[in-house]
């Protein structure tokens, strides 16, 4: 759907057939394999399973094709340099290199005489003055996302436009604010930049920065030359906020609470809850938030008595992280944590 290529189609096509046939064969073979009133419903069984994998494969293809229409309505009218204004709502910044990110969403661009809904959009301002919650109107120049020039590069457009920031407006300038900023947000926000300033008073600045991007998100502090060790290393997915993280803080507030006789519900609502914040004050990057959908699915198991099961935790995950931004099946962060997360499970099973 992406790449408008026949060929493609037809590899998705044997692969959808083969995904099919085996659902279909292995159903009928179970079936098969038990007494008479199963057998009568035989046939129920596998064309319910092959009708909804159907069903949410084409839900799928046509909810990429909405979001890909959407992005090209706007885009196609966009050019390197064109002077433009935006209102959106600021959903979250971060400081880096000595400025402050600003990322917009629920935005809309004026171009001409034109007012178009668009997706996420990404500014620089050199003071933190606006808070979280807020409506901004900002003009500014468009620059759109450069392709690697050369293999192994940063691919800066694949990256940003996996994360649905088609483009940054460069030299912005904030012409009005109005509306409520988001008081939890914010908090969240400072409490985040006040424990990255502690770990920079008590340590020295590569300490600070490993320890910030480790537990906080905040790669601010993070320097080239350790990050590229940890690279080299092949662990740089411990400096992730991920599994192992929520794993740590979660199920540690979790068993703590159940020790103490806390009910099942009272125990999850309170880890849950803590485990949310943390999960926005690190940032609600992709592997935050697919570890956090997990945890939930986890405690969600533990309040009704069933049992957890990883890929049902993981596919629900997916699922939903992949309905709000389809694009992140292009983003190698997405792809990797799945792939860990299929061999933590392999690890498990044998």
């Amino acid at each position: 759907m992406r790449y408008q290529k026949w060929y493609l189609a037809a590899v998705a096509a044997g692969i959808l057939f083969g995904i099919v046939w085996n659902l279909w064969h292995n159903t009928i073979r179970n079936c098969s394999e038990k007494d008479s009133m199963a057998n009568a419903r035989a046939w129920m069984y596998p064309a319910f399973r092959v009708g909804c994998f159907l069903a949410f494969f084409l839900a799928g293809i046509f909810h990429f094709a909405g979001n890909e229409a959407f992005r090209q309505n706007y885009m196609s009218k966009l050019q390197d340099g064109m002077q433009v204004t935006v209102q959106g709502k600021l959903c979250s910044k971060q400081l880096k290199n000595g400025q402050y990110s600003y990322y917009l969403d629920h935005c809309y661009l004026s171009i001409g005489q034109e007012i178009l809904p668009c997706n996420q959009i990404l500014f620089y301002q050199t003071s933190d003055d606006d808070s979280i919650g807020q409506t901004l109107i900002v003009t500014g120049t468009v620059e759109l996302w450069k392709s690697a020039s050369n293999d192994g590069n940063f691919d800066a457009k694949a990256f940003y436009e996996s994360k649905k920031i088609d483009f940054q407006l460069k030299e912005a300038i904030v012409k009005n604010v109005y509306g409520a900023e988001d008081g939890f947000g914010e908090k969240i926000y400072r409490l985040r930049r006040k424990i990255s300033g502690v770990y920079e008073s008590c340590m020295s600045t590569s300490d600070a920065g490993v320890l910030s991007t480790m537990t906080l998100g905040e790669k601010n502090l993070l320097d080239a030359e350790v990050k590229q060790m940890y690279q080299k290393a092949g662990i740089s997915h411990v400096l992730a906020i991920s599994g192992l993280h929520i794993s740590v803080i979660g199920m540690g507030l979790y068993k703590l609470l159940r020790k103490i006789k806390c009910s099942f519900l009272t125990s999850g609502v309170i880890a849950g809850t803590v485990i949310g914040g943390y999960g926005m004050m690190s940032g609600l990057g992709t592997s935050t938030i697919r570890a956090v959908l997990m945890f939930f699915v986890l405690l969600f198991g533990q309040w009704i008595g069933r049992s957890y099961d990883t890929l049902s935790a993981l596919g629900l995950s997916a699922i939903v992280i992949l309905l709000d931004n389809p694009y992140l099946l292009w983003y190698a962060g997405f792809c990797c944590h799945l792939q860990r997360c299929l061999e933590l499970w392999l690890w498990d099973r044998h």
